[in-house]
């Protein structure tokens, strides 16, 4: 069970990323708009703290890709 789970995740890695980004602005708006009219206190900046620091850990897996891949390996060969 739990390896097919992983087997889709893996094979769908960009629609699963693109449909949570989607339901986290769709949150952040209800609370948006829950605030406005409503008066109620949601905490709205920590939803962006969490997706800077989701930023954050991409950027830095991208660039040690990267580094790897222009120095640390042949140019047209695959890694060993």
């Amino acid at each position: 069970m739990m390896k097919r789970w992983f087997s889709f995740l893996h094979d769908n890695w960009v629609g699963v990323i693109l449909t949570m980004t989607l339901v986290l602005f769709f949150v952040y708006l209800y609370a948006f708009f829950r605030n406005g009219h409503y008066g109620e206190h949601y905490d709205l900046a920590s939803c962006w703290a969490g997706v800077g620091a989701i930023a954050a850990a991409a950027a830095t897996g991208y660039g040690k890709w990267w580094t790897d891949s222009k120095y640390n390996s042949v140019g047209g060969q695959k890694p060993d």
